[in-house]
């Protein structure tokens, strides 16, 4: 299993935070790694919540679904994607900092198959482009956020 936990300081009220990292449709705007946005459930995001994600990854474009599993507005939701024999879960919480958010996002990848177990030994070096992968997204989101 590996985690990594990324946090920031946005210079912008918690709702409008909230707001912006849970906008799917703006995300292709936001985050230069993500070419496409599918949704495949109507209705607004929460719970239940499902979307084909296209983004460039180690420099190749791949596609996943991606699932809303908890939603509590607006101190936080969970994002869960099954790829490749592992579970990948990304919860992200907002807490009120002054006039500020403080933004946490915890990366947790479980490998789910014998096969992934295996592979997982062997991707830790990884962790890193991983890091700065979710870095990247979490430094746009912030900037979107406060240019808001």
């Amino acid at each position: 299993m590996a985690r990594l936990t990324l946090t920031r300081s946005v210079a912008a009220p918690r709702e409008e935070v909230f707001a912006v990292f849970t906008d799917l449709e703006g995300c292709t705007e936001r985050i230069d790694s993500i070419s496409k946005v599918e949704l495949l459930t109507p209705g607004p995001f929460g719970a239940g919540t499902r979307w084909r994600e296209t983004r460039v990854m180690y420099g190749k474009e791949r596609a996943e679904i991606l699932e809303v599993t908890e939603y509590d507005p607006p101190a936080g939701y969970t994002v869960a994607c099954a790829s490749c024999g592992s579970l990948y879960t990304t919860v992200f919480r907002f807490e009120e900092d002054g006039a500020a958010t403080r933004v946490t996002m915890e990366f947790v990848s479980r490998p789910m198959t014998f096969m992934a177990r295996v592979l997982s030994v062997m991707m830790a070096p990884m962790m890193g482009a991983m890091r700065k992968a979710l870095e990247s997204d979490l430094d746009a989101l912030k900037h979107a956020a406060e240019k808001r």
